[in-house]
């Protein structure tokens, strides 16, 4: 069974937290974690997704994983699926939303 990592926070970040996060990551991958969740709404979000992708960089024999996780789909997804294709391994959507997106994407490669 893998272990799980999530990292969602606050829309804004007040002070330098980049290296306490990079520790943080780091730290949940020598405990185990091989699979990082976020959700990539706020500035926390783009700070844990630095420290995982410089993490996956660090480390690819590992195989770590770096999963988007959506409350609702958005405009966005759609919009830019070649940025969320790059930035994250998966994108997870609610199972009943899954068939109204796929109607949106041209080539739909993996349903989210």
């Amino acid at each position: 069974m893998e272990k799980v990592c999530s990292g969602f926070g606050h829309r804004t970040v007040f002070g330098n937290i980049e290296l306490a996060v990079q520790a943080c990551v780091i730290q949940a991958i020598e405990m185990g974690c091989t699979v990082f969740y976020t959700g990539a709404m706020g500035e926390f979000d783009r700070v844990f997704i630095s420290a995982v992708r410089a993490a996956k960089r660090r480390y690819p024999a590992l195989g770590l994983r770096l999963i988007c996780v959506k409350p609702y789909l958005t405009n966005e997804m759609n919009t830019h699926k070649a940025q969320y294709d790059a930035l994250y391994d998966d994108v997870l959507v609610p199972e009943e939303l899954v068939g109204l997106l796929l109607i949106h994407i041209s080539e739909p490669t993996r349903p989210y």
